[in-house]
């Protein structure tokens, strides 16, 4: 018999740990590739689903607990967390494209729109291409530094960032923060010279 024979018995004790380590390795594989593909993108997650077959899929709802627990919605402090942190960045974006746009707009209305005859919508409208490029440029400084300020991360699930309540919150945010980055950039518009300040006081130097 088996038990009575050492060597046999040594055997399969050996084999038995042998079994049960390659289960484990298996088991650990496995579980890296179900957190890869929690992490996967839509796009990599539309691939899988054309390449997958049926009983795949079959054997995976088969493992799926039969009920999902509810998500609730974000709570009132989230949401002010969503608002803060989707407006701040768009503050930087509304205050640059305008003051970049007024300053651009005016320096060209002074000097091509006077000496070539540009209107002052064409000159507002370059202006707002540079601003539009530097923008492009600057995007990405604005967004480290809205970063770096430490605002507070809501902490919200993915149902949750994609909750109707929680766009809403954020196009909010970012509404206001582009409304009030806007109105700051309006502040040259306090010491700038505009082109008929400019002619009126050419009238009053050649009047005297």
């Amino acid at each position: 018999m088996l038990w009575r024979n050492p060597r046999l018995s040594g055997v399969a004790s050996r084999l038995a740990r042998a079994a049960s380590t390659t289960t484990t390795s298996s088991a650990d594989a496995n579980r890296a590739v179900l957190q890869r593909l929690a992490q996967a993108t839509d796009h990599e997650l539309s691939l899988m689903a054309q390449a997958i077959d049926a009983g795949t899929v079959a054997r995976i709802q088969a493992l799926l607990p039969a009920t999902t627990v509810a998500v609730p919605p974000p709570s009132k402090a989230q949401l002010r967390q969503v608002m803060v942190r989707s407006m701040v960045p768009f503050i930087g974006f509304g205050f640059v494209d305008n003051f970049i746009l007024i300053i651009a707009g005016d320096y060209i209305d002074t000097t091509l729109g006077v000496s070539l005859g540009i209107s002052t919508m064409a000159a507002a409208g370059i202006g707002n291409t540079i601003s539009d490029v530097a923008g492009i440029g600057l995007g990405g400084v604005i967004e480290d530094c809205a970063a770096r300020m430490g605002l507070a991360d809501p902490k919200l699930l993915k149902e949750q960032l994609d909750m109707r309540v929680t766009r809403v919150a954020h196009y909010t945010g970012c509404t206001i923060g582009v409304v009030i980055g806007c109105m700051l950039g309006m502040a040259p518009l306090l010491f700038l010279e505009t082109k008929e300040d400019l002619q009126a006081k050419a009238t009053l130097d050649v009047a005297h």
